[in-house]
C-alpha cells in the first residue's frame, strides 16, 4: 500500500489516476446510458461505476493483449523500449474509442441491441489484429531474410 501511494504521489501519480478513472468510467458509464437508460437511474453511484469499469475492463483486456504481443514484437525486432505509455495508454485509448463508436452508433441508431453491439466489436477487433499481423508479418521475415545473410 506505501509503495502505491509512493507512486500516486511522484510527478506522474495524478496523470495517471485521472488516466485510469476518466479511461474506465467515463465511456463505461455513457455506454451504460446510452444502452439501458433505465438501468443507469436505478442502479446506486457504486454499482454503476463496477458495472461501467466492467464493461471497458472486458474490451481493455481484449486490446492489451494484442498490444503488447505488438509492443514484444517491436523491443525484440526494432529494438525499442516499451514505456507505460505504450503498455497501459495505447490500449485504454484504443478500447475508448471501441465504446465510443459503439455509443455513436447507438445513438444514430445503426445498432439496436446489446448482441449487435458484440457482434460488431468483435469484427472490429479481429480487423484490428488482422491488420496488424498482416503489417508485422512481412517486417518480420525480412528481418529473418536479412539477419541470415
Amino acid at each position: 500500500m506505501d509503495k502505491l501511494v509512493e507512486f500516486f504521489t511522484t510527478k506522474n501519480g495524478p496523470l495517471v489516476f485521472v488516466t485510469l478513472i476518466a479511461g474506465f468510467f467515463m465511456p463505461g458509464t455513457l455506454f451504460i446510458f446510452g444502452f439501458n437508460r433505465d438501468l443507469f437511474f436505478e442502479l446506486d453511484i457504486v454499482r454503476l461505476l463496477i458495472l461501467a469499469g466492467a464493461i471497458v475492463f472486458s474490451v481493455f483486456i481484449i486490446v492489451f493483449v494484442f498490444e503488447n504481443i505488438f509492443n514484444m514484437l517491436k523491443e525484440k525486432y526494432q529494438g525499442q523500449k516499451i514505456g507505460i505509455s505504450d503498455m497501459i495508454f495505447k490500449p485504454i485509448m484504443l478500447s475508448d474509442i471501441c465504446i465510443y463508436i459503439g455509443i455513436y452508433f447507438r445513438i444514430n441508431e445503426y445498432i439496436y441491441s446489446m448482441k449487435e453491439f458484440v457482434n460488431w466489436l468483435v469484427l472490429f477487433l479481429l480487423t484490428l489484429s488482422i491488420v496488424s499481423i498482416v503489417m508485422w508479418v512481412p517486417y518480420i521475415l525480412y528481418l529473418r531474410i536479412k539477419k541470415r545473410k
